[in-house]
Formats: C-alpha cells, sequence, structure tokens
C-alpha cells in the first residue's frame, strides 16, 4: 500500500519552517521538501538501497548508496556520510 504523509516542521517561536510530503512506503519514497519564505526545498527519491536529492532547480546535489549497514552520499560536500541539505 502506497502511504501519503505530510510532516510539518516548526521553529522555536511555534511558527512553520518548512513541509515535507512523503509519498510511498518501505524503502520506496519519494518526499518533497519546502522551506516557508525561503528558495529552499527540493525532492528526494530513495529506494533499495539508493538516495538521490534534487534541489528545487532541478540539480542534483547527492546521491547515495547503501554499503553494508550505512549509507556513503556524494554531492556538494564531498564523500559524507550524511546527505547534503537543501
Amino acid at each position: 500500500m502506497i502511504k501519503l504523509e505530510t510532516t510539518q516542521f516548526r521553529k522555536r517561536d511555534g511558527s512553520l519552517s518548512s513541509v515535507r510530503l512523503t509519498l510511498g512506503s518501505g524503502d520506496n519514497k519519494m518526499s518533497m521538501t519546502q522551506y516557508i519564505n525561503s528558495s529552499k526545498g527540493g525532492v528526494t527519491f530513495r529506494n533499495n538501497g539508493m538516495t538521490t536529492r534534487l534541489n528545487n532547480k532541478g540539480q542534483s546535489i547527492s546521491t547515495g548508496f547503501k554499503t553494508g549497514n550505512k549509507m556513503t552520499y556524494f554531492g556538494s560536500n564531498g564523500v559524507s556520510d550524511r546527505i547534503a541539505p537543501f
């Protein structure tokens, strides 16, 4: 079954910081993130041990592969164990 989830992130003062919409389940998901009053945001695709993140201009900013029990990412911040932020 495909799930649709919406997650709201708030600042310490309670105002809305960003919204994430996730479609999918298990290891197969697509998440769209938009920051409020900002040009930041984009889409993250996750499936079967691979993750790709695109910014809101459609540019790839990070790609990750599962190696053993951890993810290794290649992108705008070089090689890392963390995905590049939007």
